[in-house]
């Protein structure tokens, strides 16, 4: 009876320190976000963020080696809520809609993008697509040509967005759509 609870009383302190673990990541990274929203990425430090999140220096350091690593998270975030729109279409199959969800991800999420951006923030992060994971999917097949056109069309469309972005986002994702496939010569 008293290893049965002993093993709750571990379990119950397990969950409880993921859950802190979860609160402190979330503090780190909305300090940072705080702080970029006054100051440019480079000139902010480590001490600054866990002042602003009230967190230990061992804290932050248990869970991120950098405000690098916490910048990249928060922009892996964002890129999960792109993925989750590129994924309802097949490139080939309908690559206008596949282009338009793209555009509309990045519209719907413009205020931390310009929260990043505006705090110079590197440019590889700000717009980080997993490579990888786009490259299976615009890949028709193994071959070197599909690879590169699809290396191309990731780093283009990266370049794209960013100049759209910047720019005031003055073309609806429709007309962005439309321009990719002009550009690329895509039929769709």
């Amino acid at each position: 009876m008293k290893e049965v609870l002993n093993d709750q009383k571990r379990e119950a302190l397990r969950k409880l320190n993921q859950e802190s673990n979860h609160m402190t990541k979330e503090c780190i990274k909305t300090a940072l976000l705080s702080l970029m929203s006054s100051e440019r990425f480079d000139t902010i430090t480590v001490t600054s963020i866990i002042n602003r999140a009230g967190v230990s220096r061992g804290g932050f350091y248990r869970n991120y080696k950098s405000k690098e690593n916490v910048l990249q998270e928060i922009c892996d975030e964002l890129f999960h809520y792109i993925w989750e729109f590129l994924s309802k279409h097949d490139f080939y199959e309908n690559p206008k809609e596949w282009y338009v969800d793209l555009f509309q991800s990045i519209a719907e999420h413009s205020d931390a993008y310009q929260l990043l951006v505006g705090a110079r923030a590197p440019k590889t992060v700000v717009l980080h697509f997993d490579e990888e994971r786009l490259l299976k999917k615009l890949q028709k097949n193994e071959g070197i040509f599909d690879k590169y056109r699809a290396l191309a069309i990731i780093k283009a469309v990266s370049e794209i967005l960013l100049v759209w972005f910047k720019s005031g986002m003055k073309e609806t994702p429709e007309e962005m759509a439309e321009m990719m496939l002009k550009i690329f010569n895509i039929n769709s």
